[in-house]
Parts: structure tokens; C-alpha cells; sequence
């Protein structure tokens, strides 16, 4: 057991009704290396990545959706993989290959369930408000075509010029709280998981017994 590390063995004897009884117990901590470089970094930096997606142009709805989506797929993948993996481990020209359960099934969420479902719901909030966003930016110009708008302001967001009105400058908006609020929201969820999540690390055996 090579991913785990033992926390404490303890052999106890009982004698009742002229009878002994034996009980052994042992409390096993996994190592948290593995999971925070291949799982929560990875997942981190799909996460980031589509939150960039709010510096493009507000016009650019096709990159903005595509590369959304495709983190989302990415991350929905990696958390269909962390069910079950193998590994190899090479010792001494000697290839021993050991398949095994990567995470338990369990019938409660564990801290890595609410860490993927943290991203994929941060990625999908994403894609509803970039949505949100071109409707605006659509409307905008549907309206300046029919209005005839002949002044026209550089986009904050990118270099196309667009017709000046209500919807883009709303859309602008919209584009602006969004970063500040999703920073916000991943700001406030990492410091609660992460202190959590070391509070049950650091445990001593005897909290779960």
C-alpha cells in the first residue's frame, strides 16, 4: 500500500465471560501529493484558463463559448478518470504493474467530489454568461442598424469598433462584474476547502476512530 501511509496499529485484548477477543485496528492516511499535483493543479489551471475567456472581446462569442466548452470537457474527463487509474511502478529493471481503485466509492461527498464540482460549475457559469453577453451584443446591433447610429467608441474589451447604445454598454458591464464575482466566489472557496481540507489532514488517528 504504497499510496497510503499508516497511521497508527493498535492490538487490543479483552477478556469477557471466560472468553478473550482480539482487536486490531488501523487508521491509514493517503498521501495527499498525488491528488494535489495531478488532480487539483490540473483542474486549477483548466479553471483559470476559462476564466480568460472573459479578457476577450465581447463580439468574439464563437472563441469565448469554444474555449469554455472545451475546458469543461477536459475537466469532465479528468473527474470520469480519477475513479480508476493504474500506475507503474519500475524497481530495479523489474516492471510491476498495479492496477487499483483510485478513490474509494462512497455514498457521501468527499472533499475532491466538491472540489470538481466547484470547477465544473464555476466553467458552466461561464458559458451561461458569455451567452448571456452576446444576446446583449446582438441586440446592440440589431439596434444601431435600424437606428442608424453613425457614432461609433473603441470596445474596452477589444479593438472592434461598435455602434455606441443600451445593450453594449450593458453587455460591457455584465462583462466586468462577472470577472470580479467569479474571482470573488474562487477566492472565498479556496480558502474555505483548503482549510478544511488540511484540518482533516492533520487529524490525529484518534479523531477517526
Amino acid at each position: 500500500m504504497v499510496e497510503y501511509d499508516v497511521q497508527l496499529s493498535e492490538l487490543t485484548v479483552r477478556s469477557e465471560n471466560n472468553h478473550s477477543r482480539a482487536l486490531v485496528t488501523f487508521v491509514l492516511r493517503r498521501h495527499m501529493e498525488y491528488h494535489v499535483f495531478t488532480t487539483f493543479l490540473q483542474t486549477g489551471i483548466l479553471v483559470l484558463t476559462g476564466y480568460i475567456t472573459f479578457f476577450f472581446d465581447i463580439s468574439d462569442f464563437t472563441n469565448r463559448i469554444m474555449v469554455n466548452l472545451t475546458v469543461t470537457l477536459v475537466v469532465a474527463t479528468l473527474l470520469s478518470s480519477i475513479k480508476e487509474e493504474s500506475y507503474v511502478n519500475v524497481s530495479k529493471n523489474l516492471k510491476i504493474i498495479h492496477e487499483f481503485q483510485d478513490l474509494p466509492p462512497t455514498s457521501y461527498y468527499k472533499l475532491i467530489d466538491w472540489w470538481m464540482l466547484f470547477c465544473m460549475s464555476v466553467l458552466v457559469t461561464g458559458m451561461l454568461i458569455h451567452t448571456y453577453i452576446n444576446t446583449l451584443v446582438r441586440k446592440g446591433r440589431i439596434h444601431s442598424s435600424f437606428e442608424g447610429v453613425s457614432r461609433f467608441k473603441r470596445n474596452t474589451v477589444g479593438d472592434e469598433e461598435i455602434a455606441e447604445n443600451t445593450f453594449i454598454s450593458r453587455a460591457q458591464k455584465a462583462n466586468e462584474r462577472a470577472r470580479w464575482a467569479i474571482v470573488i466566489v474562487m477566492i472565498l472557496f479556496q480558502v474555505v476547502f483548503w482549510i478544511v481540507s488540511m484540518r482533516a489532514y492533520l487529524a490525529g488517528p484518534r479523531a477517526y476512530i
